[in-house]
């Protein structure tokens, strides 16, 4: 049986700010022990998939629900969201706890909806996002199938993450 191996995520940088392009690729992103006792990388940043299965203690989560796979995030956004999401991951967010493998993974799922909706805007950089695309965003929620209240506010929460 395989074990998390939270040494080699422990001394990673917490964020990708100051990795350079030679070496932010090697960050260790998911990692375990095996069964003779050696560190096994799973994934790294560079990585077009975050494997995160060794995160994940509820079987009723499909193999496809405990990954991140970057190329499904719209390409002008892809890295990033990946340096946000990275930095999500390993640190969480002020005044909370660190977030689950699944909450990062979910997050990346909603941040791409948003990302894929902005692009039909023609808007494709970060800086450009203005409150009035966030409330336009919103209502197009309201107007679709997923206008559930909490649905809603799930999509804020990853858009209040950017």
């Amino acid at each position: 049986m395989a074990y998390l191996d939270h040494s080699l995520l422990d001394v990673q940088p917490k964020t990708t700010c100051d990795a350079t392009p030679e070496n932010i690729g090697s960050i260790v992103v998911s990692a375990i022990i095996n069964t003779a006792g050696n560190k096994v990388v799973i994934s790294r940043y560079a990585d077009d998939v975050w494997e995160m299965y060794p995160f994940f203690e509820q079987s009723n989560r499909s193999a496809s629900e405990k990954r991140i796979d970057w190329l499904k995030q719209p390409a002008p956004f892809r890295e990033q969201i990946k340096a946000i999401l990275y930095r999500y991951w390993m640190v969480g967010r002020e005044g909370f706890q660190r977030p689950t493998a699944g909450t990062v993974r979910d997050a990346s799922v909603r941040v791409a909806v948003f990302l894929r909706y902005l692009l039909n805007l023609n808007v494709n950089r970060l800086v450009d996002i203005s409150p009035t695309h966030v409330f336009n965003f919103i209502q197009y929620l309201q107007n679709t199938k997923n206008n559930q209240p909490k649905a809603i506010n799930n999509s804020l929460q990853c858009i209040e993450l950017l």
